[in-house]
C-alpha cells in the first residue's frame, strides 16, 4: 500500500483509530500533524493492536509540543500487520494525515 493511510480532524482528548494495517506486509508509516489555531498544542501517537484504546507502553510519541500554527511531522514508523495506528491531540483544531508504503 503507498499513498494516504488515513486524516482526520482530532477530537480534544480523544484516542482517533486513524488507521489499520490490514495487509500482510509491514508499512513504513509518516504522519503530519496541523495546528489550525495559534494556541500551543501537544499530540499523541500510539502503534498498537487494540481495537478500543491504546495502553500507556504503546506511544511512541507522547505529549509532543505543537506551535500554534504549526505542523509537526513523525516519520518512518513501522507498523507490522494487524497493528493500529492512534493519534491524539489536546485541541480539537488539529488535523492529521499518516501516508505510507
Amino acid at each position: 500500500m503507498a499513498g494516504k493511510l488515513g486524516s482526520a480532524n482530532l477530537t480534544a482528548g480523544v484516542d482517533t483509530l486513524l488507521w489499520t494495517n490490514g495487509t500482510t506486509k509491514v508499512v513504513t508509516a509518516n504522519i503530519r500533524f496541523c495546528n489550525r489555531t495559534a494556541s500551543d498544542g501537544s499530540v499523541r501517537v500510539a502503534i498498537s493492536t487494540s481495537a478500543s484504546a491504546p495502553a500507556l507502553e504503546e506511544y511512541i510519541t507522547y505529549d509532543a509540543y505543537l506551535r500554534g500554527n504549526g505542523i509537526l511531522e513523525d516519520t518512518g514508523i513501522r507498523i507490522d500487520p494487524n497493528e493500529k495506528l492512534w493519534v491524539r491531540s489536546n485541541s480539537g483544531a488539529v488535523s492529521v494525515r499518516a501516508f505510507g508504503a
